[in-house]
């Protein structure tokens, strides 16, 4: 008996209990969004079912970003991630978003626990397309209204003021490296800070206080947080 476990606008997630198979059920059909969990083998031991409209696999456990990081809460003690647990967050989600900027030509425009799921306690991926951006000439277009918690903003969505209006691709960069930092934080109310002062410098001192100053990890969160799109980067760790 298949039971449904997640379920938003533009998709359903079930799972059978009795087999440990589960199925990603696509109300809008997206062959970008599973090739990035398929073809870059983030997801295993998978199914795709004719013109993308659903996907099975197996896996042991699959559970939402925000349950996950309830669960590892009551585990620990500790409102934050573990460093380790937060470089692997980065691997994986770092991984799907090349992906789809390599082969696609798209990014993500901005990230939000959400629509992260957690396959298996250590692999992390988008399962919604809703901010999936074509690129074209580094610069994304932002059409549709969006409000600042939809999703972690980049300073240059702070500053957009009409639309349709172009930002470079790489604001989807400081999301991500703002989700990163969010799950090490302690300050649960950092993020409204940073929209309040518009300071990328609030967010940096959000790591104050956790032993990962001078690690690869903060290296590269500090990159994406650039305050200069072009400038952001993210390499593997």
């Amino acid at each position: 008996m298949e039971k449904a476990i997640y379920e938003n606008d533009t998709l359903k997630i079930l799972e059978n209990d009795s087999t440990s198979i589960y199925s990603v059920e696509m109300k809008r059909p997206s062959m970008m969004l599973i090739n990035s969990l398929v073809k870059t083998k983030l997801i295993g031991s998978s199914m795709v079912a004719k013109k993308y409209s659903r996907l099975k696999f197996k896996a042991s456990s699959v559970k939402s970003l925000t349950q996950f990081h309830q669960d590892q809460q009551i585990k620990t003690g500790s409102s934050c991630l573990s460093i380790s647990v937060v470089a692997n967050m980065l691997l994986t989600l770092s991984t799907q978003l090349n992906y789809l900027i390599q082969e696609y030509s798209h990014t993500i425009m901005g990230y939000t626990e959400e629509h992260i799921m957690v396959i298996n306690e250590d692999t992390f991926v988008v399962v919604c397309d809703e901010y999936f951006t074509e690129i074209a000439n580094s610069k994304i277009q932002i059409r549709s209204p969006f409000t600042k918690t939809d999703f972690n903003v980049s300073p240059e969505m702070l500053k957009i003021e009409r639309l349709p209006t172009m930002v470079h691709f790489k604001t989807s960069y400081f999301s991500l490296g703002c989700l990163l930092l969010l799950c090490l934080s302690t300050r649960e109310e950092l993020y409204k800070e940073y929209l309040m002062d518009k300071k990328v410098e609030t967010l940096i001192e959000g790591l104050d206080g956790r032993p990962i100053k001078g690690t690869k990890l903060y290296w590269t969160i500090l990159r994406c947080l650039d305050e200069v799109a072009k400038n952001r980067t993210i390499i593997l760790i």
